[in-house]
């Protein structure tokens, strides 16, 4: 008689073969990892810090920031958060009105937060930070010329402080038009605001920044920057333009000690929308009823309006900017969403571009 098989022999043999197979997948998967991992342990290790005030959490005034657009919404509240961190902050607005209701609002604003203080028995030495407006159409290079005089002169009046930052914050949606039916000259003139406006403001600001112990650039682009959607062709391609010019400073200004960071806001609260959507409804009623047909399922009013009901406040994009402005490693890009659920969520990534020099 032949000897019957050994069921425990067999079952061993699989049980080996199968532990064979599992140390060879861990293995090749740590390898993977490893290789993955590589390039952000050589970036971390490599990377240098940039150069910053020693004096953060002293009483005085730090130095001069300028925010473009900042008579209402992201760039109103990055003014305003800034001159309460200590700096010396020129809001950037186009009319004399805009500047002079924007000092009385925060003026007003410091004074609520001082009386709330003194309420809960709280009063500590504020940072000494200074809120002036500058009249500042971002479009007129005589504007611009005359801004970064009257910098110098209100840097130089008080004791030579540094020009710190630069925050190009002046934007315009662009409406909203399918690609066939975009008027070329709207188109145009959205670039000068959105990409032209920022480019020439750097130019005039860039040799003040070279001076300065730190050095900031900080552009608000958009989502709009890293994705499109249906009907924003024109805002989004100068949102692309501006991240296009971010990443091109950061490599020209590095070895200069000048950082350039990118705000990617989603939704934030802000007047923005509202004149966007009178431009929309203005616009709808210019364009032909062939463009309502083959486009009008695209124009979803109100899945727009539920996000903006849904917007972030401000404050995340302010935070965002004052890390730009002041951190030894400022990061890239600062990319904030608010998801339709309501839940937010602060990403950046995973592999930001440096200064490559």
């Amino acid at each position: 008689m032949f000897p019957k098989p050994q069921k425990k022999d067999n079952i061993m043999a699989s049980v080996d073969l199968i532990s064979g197979l599992y140390g060879v997948l861990l293995a090749f998967g740590i390898m993977l990892l490893a290789v993955l991992l590589l390039p952000l342990v050589v970036y971390l290790i490599s990377r240098k810090p940039y150069p910053t005030l020693k004096t953060l959490s002293s009483t005085k005034t730090l130095g001069g920031v300028l925010v473009t657009g900042a008579s209402t919404g992201i760039g109103r509240h990055a003014a305003f958060y800034l001159a309460r961190q200590g700096f010396l902050v020129f809001a950037g607005v186009r009319k004399p009105a805009d500047g002079e209701a924007l000092l009385r609002a925060y003026l007003d604003e410091e004074s609520k937060q001082t009386s709330k203080s003194r309420s809960r028995g709280k009063v500590s030495p504020a940072k000494q930070g200074v809120l002036h407006f500058l009249i500042l159409d971002i479009t007129k290079p005589f504007q611009i010329a005359a801004a970064v005089r009257s910098v110098q002169e209100e840097l130089s009046r008080r004791g030579g402080l540094p020009f710190l930052g630069l925050v190009n914050n002046a934007g315009v949606t662009g409406g909203a038009d399918p690609v066939e039916f975009l008027p070329l000259e709207h188109n145009r003139n959205t670039f000068e605001v959105n990409f032209y406006g920022p480019l020439a403001v750097t130019q005039a600001f860039l040799p003040l920044l070279r001076q300065a112990p730190q050095g900031r650039i900080v552009n608000v682009s958009s989502m709009a920057g890293i994705v499109t959607r249906p009907l924003g062709a024109t805002y989004s391609c100068t949102k692309f333009a501006l991240e296009a010019l971010s990443d091109t400073l950061r490599v020209e200004l590095g070895h200069l000690g000048v950082s350039v960071s990118v705000i990617q806001p989603g939704y934030i609260r802000s007047e923005i929308f509202g004149k966007a959507d009178e431009q929309h409804q203005h616009r709808m009623q210019e364009l032909p009823v062939e463009c309502s047909a083959l486009y009008g399922h695209l124009y979803t009013v109100d899945k727009t309006n539920a996000l903006i009901a849904k917007a972030s406040d401000p404050i995340v994009c302010s935070r965002a900017i004052h890390h730009a402005l002041t951190s030894p490693y400022p990061k890239v890009s600062l990319l904030w969403i608010r998801r339709a659920c309501g839940r937010r969520s602060s990403c950046f990534r995973i592999y930001p571009q440096e200064r490559f020099y």
